[in-house]
């Protein structure tokens, strides 16, 4: 067979591709030819092409916050939690101190600088007294009764009443920002009263409720009294009315009913989460000290 000069096939060839540096680019090129043609790469410049070793790409892994077998570490957009659990509260600190301390040595690596002003110590137990005091940067961290994490109001002792008292005030404060649109004399109809409040007020005490359902019932009827008054507000019902009736009327869940079917949906979410570590929070947990009811079994509560 004659030689054939070699042809470049443009449809299965890379056109001009631009990267950083130090990023990845991937390169293709086809040719035909008889015989069939060695296919070489050279830069413009003619300087040497300088791949990036697969050992390299780990370096990325070092940028990791540190692990620690005794401190479970909770990361979400620029906030973090490390809880450090034990039966007494000096090796509790002492675990979450050793952990702090590699946190400055990976703050200081990547030079971020530790802000231990922004940052607070929180103790959860049903015992008197509080941890040994923990550093970040040199810097001790202030002690507090209730933190803020993902927009849920954690107490030390779990009871959720610090938690719903905020809900309480936000939901009265919104409530009198839209006082124009649902009071009794607003021109607005019954329907689209009732779609301000699921669509802007509900929310403010629906996030996480499949946590903090697990208040006490005298807690969880602080949210209730604050619907009530809403709902028989938007409706304009008489006094005599009974509060079962407006929530029968207007088609609107309990709070404890929103507890319940919001918990059973929850957990099958768990159940077919994708990733296991999710599917794993579905396992009981031999947890007798605490007298609340379990998360996962919400749905059942005040059912008889």
């Amino acid at each position: 067979m004659d030689e054939m000069p070699p042809d470049i096939v443009s449809d299965d060839t890379s056109a001009d591709v631009a990267a950083q540096e130090s990023d990845n680019a991937t390169l293709t090129c086809r040719a035909t030819g008889h015989p069939p043609p060695k296919i070489t790469w050279r830069r413009e410049d003619h300087e040497p092409i300088l791949l990036k070793k697969m050992p390299q790409l780990r370096e990325f892994e070092k940028a990791d916050i540190p692990q620690s077998r005794n401190v479970t570490t909770a990361t979400y957009a620029d906030d973090t939690a490390a809880l450090s659990s034990s039966k007494t509260p000096e090796q509790a600190s002492k675990q979450l101190q050793e952990y702090l301390g590699e946190m400055d040595k990976w703050l200081e690596k990547w030079k971020i600088k530790a802000s231990a002003s922004k940052s607070v110590h929180i103790t959860f137990t049903l015992r008197q007294g509080n941890c040994p005091p923990v550093k970040l940067g040199g810097e001790a961290l202030k002690h507090v009764d209730n933190v803020k994490y993902l927009g849920m109001h954690l107490d030390r002792k779990q009871t959720w009443k610090h938690h719903i008292q905020q809900k309480r005030n936000a939901i009265n404060l919104k409530t009198r920002e839209l006082e124009w649109l649902i009071n009794p004399r607003s021109r607005l109809s019954l329907e689209n009263k009732l779609l301000v409040y699921t669509s802007i007020l509900k929310p403010l005490w629906t996030y996480g409720i499949e946590l903090w359902g697990t208040a006490s019932t005298s807690n969880i009827q602080v949210i209730q009294r604050c619907q009530n008054a809403i709902l028989r507000k938007i409706s304009n019902a008489p006094l005599f009315t009974k509060t079962s009736e407006i929530h029968e009327y207007l088609k609107v869940p309990t709070v404890l009913e929103e507890v319940r079917s919001r918990t059973a949906r929850y957990r099958t979410r768990l159940q077919m989460h994708v990733n296991p570590l999710a599917a794993q929070l579905t396992n009981e947990l031999n947890c007798t000290r605490l007298k609340r009811h379990k998360i996962l079994d919400l749905d059942k509560r005040g059912l008889v």
